[in-house]
């Protein structure tokens, strides 16, 4: 874990307080059996408090394009889906569930802004065994935790044994693992520029997002 820290960041960097994050790729919204769909998105990211808004236009059809929104401001989550970005469709309030889920995801993602899991920020970090360790990160009353995968001094996957998704209307805990890869260096900090997600359901694991950077931006 510490040699992960020597690699990514350069000596005497400065703490990231926050990040604009461009993206492409494409998702499978559901189960293995929805279609993929591509998308373009622009992430944007807070460290002090711990935040993020993900705004997405998702590709149905040559001339049919959806919005999707998904956030986690002051310990509160949402996620909204509209056509062209502005008929609403489908949305999802705050719960515990989708909280949880939600500051897993910020947690997973701060390989893009690793200045984020230091210790003294807040993440409790459990060593495993050589490759493995446990993060564990607290707010507002949420706690989320994941098994990061080092090898070679960069972080290749992140997992959690629980992490909520919805199905049918209601929120199912679910095996979920990130995998990060395509490292470069970007401001002086070394991230991975392409990931994908995948869902582990006891009915077989599926991949639900694949994408890549396209920049990033700290400040």
């Amino acid at each position: 874990m510490r040699g992960y820290f020597s690699n990514v960041l350069q000596p005497g960097q400065e703490f990231v307080d926050g990040a604009r994050i461009g993206q492409v790729g494409r998702l499978r919204p559901g189960d293995a059996d929805s279609p993929w769909q591509p998308f373009t998105a622009t992430h944007h990211v807070t460290v002090d408090p711990p935040g993020f808004y993900w705004d997405a236009t998702v590709r149905y059809l040559p001339f049919v394009s959806v919005g999707v929104r998904d956030r986690f401001a002051d310990a509160e989550s949402g996620a909204s889906v509209s056509l062209f970005g502005v008929v609403p469709i489908d949305s999802a309030g705050s719960s515990p569930e989708l909280r949880e889920a939600e500051l897993i995801r910020y947690l997973a993602e701060a390989v893009w802004y690793p200045t984020a899991l230091l210790p003294n920020e807040g993440v409790e970090w459990e060593g495993i065994d050589d490759e493995t360790a446990r993060a564990t990160v607290e707010h507002g009353g949420v706690t989320a935790s994941l098994t990061f995968t080092f090898e070679d001094d960069e972080v290749t996957s992140v997992h959690a044994d629980e992490r909520y998704r919805s199905v049918d209307g209601r929120y199912e805990p679910t095996p979920w693992t990130g995998h990060w890869h395509d490292y470069a260096t970007r401001q002086g900090v070394s991230v991975p520029m392409a990931g994908e997600v995948t869902w582990h359901p006891p009915d077989g694991a599926f991949q639900a997002w694949q994408g890549r950077v396209t920049d990033i931006e700290y400040r």
